[in-house]
């Protein structure tokens, strides 16, 4: 069956669950490739960058495309045909690739419902870093309240808590401790807060520092406030550090637009042991 079909199969006929595993999966695999790619030693290699880079911007469509409520699941599954279409029609040098791993989702969405909400505690733990890759300027609030409609998702004791969490993010932003950055792929779904022992360069593993860090807060497409981050999607996060703030942090806010640094990693020392050597 040509992939055209199968999209037109599942966003016609799919169930619901089959349609959202088929949109985490591919997220998921998307994922796992962005940060096998950010592992190796690729800065020589101009292929790799632009597979990275065509991938981020697949991703980021069908991440868009997740957020919808489920009876837009239809259109979300259509902007994410459309979106692999339009990259296949430009001629990427990457087309087998895409094509093999939409292939992939397809063949597994229907066994793999329940793995694509894969957990922190689950992980092997040399996959569990947190990728900080650039620092975000934030003074003012992009909104002070939270509407209901945007999270009709939720229970009102969901939404309530939301809504606890978000004043309490309004009277932390005076915490000069408290650093915006995005953070580039979850990989995992993961409750915050949560609290991270090393920080060090992804660059070089050489350079790390036994300091406190606390991912607070998160934000998704500007204004979309929640308590926890969602796996494989970028975030816009708020880091507390505590202690002194390594040097690594004032590099990543001082790059240059021209300049590659894939940024800073985060995770606990458990894992550390596992990381650095990996």
């Amino acid at each position: 069956m040509k992939l055209e079909d199968k999209f037109d199969d599942i966003i016609k006929f799919g169930f619901l669950k089959h349609q959202k595993s088929f949109i985490n999966y591919l997220l998921l695999k998307l994922n796992r490739k962005s940060i096998t790619i950010l592992n190796e030693d690729f800065k020589a290699q101009p292929e790799k960058i632009e597979l990275l880079r065509e991938i981020i911007l697949f991703q980021n469509n069908v991440s868009e495309s997740l957020n919808m409520p489920d009876r837009r699941i239809n259109k979300s599954l259509t902007l994410i045909k459309d979106s692999f279409f339009n990259l296949i029609h430009k001629n990427s040098n990457h087309i087998d690739f895409f094509i093999d791993i939409v292939n992939d989702s397809f063949e597994n969405c229907g066994k793999n419902i329940e793995y694509f909400g894969e957990y922190d505690e689950e992980m092997d733990p040399r996959r569990r870093i947190i990728h900080i890759n650039d620092i975000i300027p934030y003074n003012t609030p992009h909104i002070t309240d939270l509407k209901r409609s945007e999270y009709e998702k939720f229970s009102d004791e969901k939404f309530k808590q939301i809504t606890q969490e978000f004043k309490s993010f309004l009277l932390d932003l005076n915490n000069k401790k408290l650093i915006s950055v995005g953070v580039f792929i979850a990989y995992a779904n993961i409750q915050l807060p949560k609290a991270y022992d090393i920080l060090f360069d992804l660059r070089n593993k050489e350079r790390f520092w036994k300091v406190k860090s606390i991912i607070r807060y998160a934000f998704n497409y500007r204004d979309f406030f929640h308590t926890d981050l969602w796996a494989g999607h970028h975030s816009h996060c708020f880091v507390e550090i505590i202690g002194q703030v390594p040097e690594i942090v004032n590099e990543i806010k001082h790059k240059t637009l021209d300049e590659f640094h894939p940024g800073i990693g985060l995770c606990t020392a458990h894992d550390w042991n596992f990381i650095k050597n990996n």
